[in-house]
């Protein structure tokens, strides 16, 4: 395999056949409904769904925004009426990784798929139903875009860079893959309903150890206005000091704050800063992470720096099962006061009070 200019692995060369026979049989069993025909469901119009992923919740928790089947939509928490989904510029484009705008409960950035120009993202406004295409990002597979919190509309942009996608499998561009952060700037509130477009600039790409092999795990977040990336990988959460800037070997300060055992997702909220001997330290007001398919809560006064876990006779400390059934995609408020996860088709909520 080669590499083309931007790093995209290409064909060496002309394909050659491979010589071999194989022989396969299939044998159609009886389902447990002879009349059953699924044709109806699958050439009809619209279909039900029943599993959610990509929650995350505004400052306060209450919306929260989640994707299913291509589309994202956003929920006010409690409320019976059905989600309202987010405006694209391109309804028939699939859209994912939907995060909120800190501080606001209608912005909401997302990304879109393209099989020719790949991922894309756009700043939708749901009250006024404008849209803002977000440009000068290289051609790339990107997931987890967020945006920082502040009181002006100069922001930081960050996002994580894969090294392939589902269907190429993870090795067909292995440059320049991770986290990248840019400036931006949003526009002003009173924005009139047209599409338009927001440009990044200072685009740059920030070393880390991040775990890139488990997608659906990944997720950032700035903390403190942009001084901070909050980091979560696979079992693992930590934060990226980004306000002190690179040290003489170009790298930046990351620190582990939880980890888990067995754990495959760990989320901790809110973050407290500290400062220690002129250096930023930071510690952990409450975490949560899922062990053998349930949601746990721990308050981080019980951390006692060993690796989260939830079995009978080692587990940490002051440990609370939350989830009755089970659950995914853990995501804490804002404000930390609240703490979701899915199951299926359902959003759970805790509101946390210590």
């Amino acid at each position: 395999m080669k590499e083309d200019s931007r790093g995209e692995k290409v064909s060496g060369g002309d394909p050659e056949i491979i010589p071999y026979k194989a022989s396969i049989e299939k044998r159609l069993a009886e389902t447990g409904r002879p009349s059953t025909d699924i044709r109806r469901t699958e050439l009809a119009d619209k279909q039900r769904v029943y599993a959610f992923k990509g929650l995350k919740a505004d400052t306060t928790g209450e919306n929260v925004v989640f994707q299913a089947a291509g589309a994202t939509y956003l929920q006010k928490v409690g409320s019976s009426s059905s989600p309202t989904r987010i405006p694209v510029l391109d309804p028939s484009a699939a859209y994912y990784s939907p995060s909120f705008v800190p501080n606001t409960s209608q912005a909401v950035l997302q990304a879109k798929w393209s099989e020719s120009n790949f991922t894309s993202f756009e700043l939708g406004y749901t009250e006024t139903k404008t849209v803002y295409q977000i440009v000068g990002i290289p051609l790339g597979r990107y997931i987890s875009p967020t945006i920082s919190g502040g009181s002006g509309e100069s922001r930081k942009l960050a996002f994580i860079r894969l090294p392939g996608d589902p269907l190429t499998g993870d090795i067909v561009e292995t440059r320049n893959t991770g986290i990248y952060v840019a400036d931006i700037t949003l526009p002003q509130q009173n924005a009139q309903s047209v599409s338009s477009v927001i440009t990044v600039s200072n685009l740059q790409l920030i070393p880390s150890d991040i775990r890139l092999w488990e997608v659906s795990r990944l997720s950032l977040q700035f903390i403190h206005g942009s001084s901070a990336l909050l980091l979560q990988d696979y079992s693992r959460t930590s934060v990226i000091e980004l306000a002190s800037g690179p040290d003489q070997f170009g790298e930046y300060s990351q620190e582990a704050l939880a980890t888990g055992k067995t754990a495959p997702q760990v989320t901790v909220s809110p973050v407290i800063s500290n400062k220690k001997n002129g250096k930023a330290g930071y510690a952990v007001h409450d975490a949560a992470f899922l062990d053998f398919y349930h949601v746990y809560y721990v308050s981080g006064s019980n951390l006692d720096g060993e690796p989260l876990r939830s079995k009978p006779g080692d587990s940490t400390p002051g440990i609370q099962r939350l989830s009755l059934d089970g659950g995914h995609d853990l995501t804490w408020s804002g404000d930390g006061k609240r703490l979701f996860w899915l199951l299926g088709k359902l959003i759970h909520l805790i509101s946390i009070t210590s």
